[in-house]
């Protein structure tokens, strides 16, 4: 997945499954998905649409080492995750809701901790 395609994906299931599978989920066919600490889940965790649900992600980055920022501004939700213990800002996503900008800069986390980037990358598309 590329930074453009998850600046194009909007809320619903396609992101959902994305998000989970990024953060370790394992789908369970048909019923469900189980997360890294063993939890089931019937269906996808509507990460994209639901706020419990997107603020498990900010819990899990947080496990993971990641600093988080949210703010809302100009008409658009802001978030941003950064490496600890640096507090630089390697992720930054917009959305018009909470959950889609979190689910946007997660899936940009996975992608730098992938390519094993160090340095800020940022997108202003929104």
């Amino acid at each position: 997945m590329t930074r453009e395609e998850i600046w194009a994906m909007e809320p619903g299931e396609l992101m959902d499954k994305n998000v989970g599978l990024a953060l370790g989920y394992k789908p369970l066919n048909p019923v469900g998905y189980i997360d890294p600490k063993g939890d089931l889940y019937i269906g996808t965790p509507p990460f994209s649409t639901e706020f419990w649900a997107a603020w498990e992600l900010v819990e899990k980055m947080i496990e993971k080492g990641w600093a988080f920022k949210l703010a809302y501004y100009g008409g658009d939700w802001h978030v941003c995750f950064g490496r600890k213990p640096s507090f630089i800002w390697d992720a930054m996503a917009t959305g018009p809701t909470p959950m889609l900008a979190i689910c946007r800069a997660v899936l940009i986390c996975h992608l730098l901790e992938e390519e094993g980037e160090h340095e800020s990358a940022t997108s202003s598309a929104g």
